[in-house]
């Protein structure tokens, strides 16, 4: 397994990238403590050639500049706040929140809970107009 850390985020892969291109499976993580407590991971599904979008050649190749470009073009600025700009990918975000997992667990049944996470997103700007 491959892991290298840039900043606040973790960079996780079953094998070390090669040339520039993302493997399949990678997972990008950030995680907080505190009130804001929690963690986002994004996962990319499908292996993604970046060479498209490297600007110089000082970005270099392997490992070490796939993760450095990804951080270039991901930003994970809260516990539920992903952006993912100029990298055309199929990811799987999951976020897990303190704040929520407590909102969550007062639940008495499931409609209360339902009514507990529309409130809890609410509160950070979120929506949701469906419930399956």
């Amino acid at each position: 397994p491959w892991r290298t850390v840039i900043d606040e985020y973790e960079f996780l892969a079953d094998r070390e990238p090669e040339g520039l291109t993302i493997p399949a499976g990678m997972e990008v993580r950030r995680s907080w403590a505190g009130v804001d407590e929690g963690v986002v991971s994004v996962t990319f599904l499908d292996a993604l050639d970046l060479s498209s979008v490297v600007r110089s050649a000082a970005d270099g190749r392997g490992a070490e500049a796939v993760a450095r470009v990804v951080h270039r073009f991901l930003k994970i600025t809260g516990p539920w706040e992903v952006e993912l700009t100029e990298l055309r990918a199929r990811v799987c975000v999951a976020m897990r929140s303190a704040r929520l997992d407590e909102v969550l667990s007062n639940a008495r049944n499931l409609r209360n809970m339902q009514d507990n996470f529309r409130r809890a997103l609410e509160e950070d700007g979120w929506s949701m107009d469906h419930f399956a």
